[in-house]
């Protein structure tokens, strides 16, 4: 579960954006596991050295690199990048839409009346500029133009509206025409949690059996065992490493999923030598390498504080 300071944190920053962008979005966990997600994607790493032109050309791309490097140009650093500046600089846009889609009058047209060549020409302007300029402010969300005679019973055209509305109205795809889309399905926060943390044991331990991780991990109490005795047919330590390393392989699933722009996605990825795995010990440096990072931004921010409280 998500702490209530970091809570507070979405919260707060989802209302900024509301209120001084203007935009659409609303506090999620979801953000947030995304963000830290990215960190640890070998394919997203790929897509940072690439736009920083340090790629070497003998490092194979993924087939699918094209979708990855999309997905960082529009997300950008997050290994460096404090998760409130890279939410304002970035993330907030992706996630947001700037005009909330709404229902608009093309043009009407009383009983009888005769419609001029003038007053059509205003309902084709007025067409137009919703496909070209409105729509487009309202993040290009799936629409339908219709024309509705108003005569009859009430009920038997809305029922009639209805029937043609379902016909193009998907919930899964027109739920949201933001940039990007965070899946909303019955994935739980604690199963991306556990999963970072065993992936943060297993670095902090590369080279160790599973059943150690995943002692460290505190993921199953049931199923750990003493590190001291030598249990080769323990039954305990083979679920043990079994558990662990299926929480490795959901970490990497959503991990680079998410590079892909899906998230949280548990999908199965196709198959593709050249797409990066994880190497424990270089996710260990770099893990090292953020706190140190984090660190120095929080001695900073301290710094500021002391210095604004100081009497002068």
């Amino acid at each position: 579960m998500a702490s209530p300071q970091r809570t507070a944190l979405m919260e707060k920053l989802a209302a900024i954006s509301r209120e001084k962008f203007k935009l659409k979005v609303s506090a999620n966990w979801r953000n947030w596991q995304f963000y830290k997600f990215l960190q640890v994607s070998p394919s997203y790493e790929l897509a940072r050295l690439a736009s920083l032109g340090k790629l070497s050309p003998k490092i194979p791309r993924p087939k699918d690199f094209a979708d990855v490097m999309k997905t960082y140009e529009a997300f950008g650093d997050t290994r460096q990048t404090r998760y409130w500046d890279w939410w304002f600089k970035r993330a907030q846009f992706q996630f947001g839409m700037s005009v909330e889609p709404a229902v608009s009058l093309i043009m009407d047209a009383n009983v009888r009346q005769q419609i001029s060549d003038n007053e059509i020409h205003r309902g084709q302007s007025a067409l137009e500029r919703y496909w070209k300029t409105q729509r487009s402010e309202e993040g290009l969300p799936a629409s339908v133009v219709l024309a509705v005679p108003l005569d009859g019973d009430r009920r038997k055209i809305l029922k009639r509206v209805g029937e043609i509305l379902d016909r193009f109205y998907n919930v899964k795809v027109h739920a949201s025409a933001a940039p990007y889309q965070l899946i909303r399905d019955k994935t739980r926060e604690e199963t991306l949690i556990v999963a970072m943390r065993v992936l943060h044991a297993r670095a902090a331990l590369p080279r160790a059996p599973l059943f150690v991780v995943g002692n460290k991990s505190k993921i199953q109490s049931e199923y750990e065992t003493d590190e001291k005795l030598n249990l080769l047919n323990s039954e305990q330590r083979r679920y043990m490493e079994i558990l662990t390393s299926r929480h490795i392989r959901r970490a990497y699933l959503f991990s680079e999923n998410a590079a892909r722009g899906k998230f949280p996605s548990l999908d199965p990825l196709p198959a593709d030598p050249n797409r990066p795995k994880f190497n424990p010990v270089k996710l260990h440096v770099e893990f090292r390498a953020l706190m140190k990072w984090s660190q120095g931004k929080i001695n900073e921010i301290k710094q500021s504080q002391a210095k604004r409280m100081k009497p002068s």
